[in-house]
Parts: structure tokens; C-alpha cells; sequence
């Protein structure tokens, strides 16, 4: 099977050996020092294996960070974790990978990134998202992500 890529509206790459690609993708969407938003159960699977891969020659914790303490449902506090992590860190972008409480929890992370103070119950549907972090979803199930 070949990869193909198709734009709807941001694009989205599906074949064998896609993730690979991402040493070239990420400096052209500005990315440097990614967080990558996971769950810890993903952490001993080939799934996680291939990124850790992808995003080498850099060292975790130096030139990318980890957050896998997503749980299913995550909530406020739980994707807030994330975003602290990715503030504190310098991260200039968001990879998630997993199932939809995953890439969930690393939808809202770039939100709260761009407004920590933030109460998601306050969330303004009308306000202007724009600029927040580049992000990256890799779906390991064929769920809502």
C-alpha cells in the first residue's frame, strides 16, 4: 500500500511507515521541542516504539517531553498536567498518540497552553483560537480522534 496525503482542511497522512516522516514534518509547521500527550498504557507498545523513534536523534526530556498520565475521560486537572508540563518546558508543539481520550487530552492541552488560566467551564466557542500550538494526531484506534 502506498501512503497518500489529502487536505481536509489541515492534512492527513495514512500509510505504512508515515510516522517516519515526521523528522521532516514537524520544522515546517515550526515545531522544535514537541509534547508528545499519550497514555501509559501505550508506552510498552510498538505504537509509542515507533515514535520514540521518529522523533530521534532527540532525547526525551531534552528535545521532546512526555506526558503519558492520561486517563480514560480525561478531565480539567488531568489535561491541565499536560499543558503544564509543555509551558514549563518550552514545547512549541503537540503530538497525540492513542485512542480519543488521548488525542482529547492533547486537543485541550493546546488550549490551555494558550490561556493556562483557563477554567474549561468558561470555555468561549466564540473566541479566537487561532495561534495555538501546531499538533499532530496519531489515531491508534479508529475512534473520534
Amino acid at each position: 500500500m502506498d501512503s497518500t496525503c489529502f487536505n481536509y482542511p489541515t492534512d492527513t497522512r495514512i500509510g505504512p511507515g508515515v510516522i517516519g516522516q515526521l523528522n521532516d514534518l514537524l520544522p515546517t509547521l515550526g515545531v522544535h521541542r514537541p509534547l508528545v500527550v499519550t497514555d501509559a498504557g501505550l508506552l510498552a507498545t510498538d505504537a509509542y516504539k515507533k515514535l520514540s523513534d521518529a522523533l530521534l536523534p532527540g532525547t526525551p526530556n531534552r528535545d521532546w517531553y512526555l506526558f503519558s498520565d492520561v486517563q480514560p475521560n480525561p478531565t480539567e486537572a488531568n489535561t491541565r498536567g499536560a499543558a503544564e508540563l509543555a509551558l514549563n518546558n518550552g514545547c512549541d508543539g503537540v503530538i497525540g498518540l492513542g485512542g480519543g481520550s488521548a488525542l482529547d487530552a492533547a486537543k485541550v492541552c493546546r488550549i490551555l497552553i494558550k490561556q493556562p488560566e483557563l477554567k474549561l467551564s468558561d470555555y468561549d466557542w466564540e473566541a479566537d483560537w487561532s495561534g495555538l500550538l501546531p499538533f499532530i494526531a496519531i489515531p491508534t484506534t479508529a475512534g473520534t480522534g
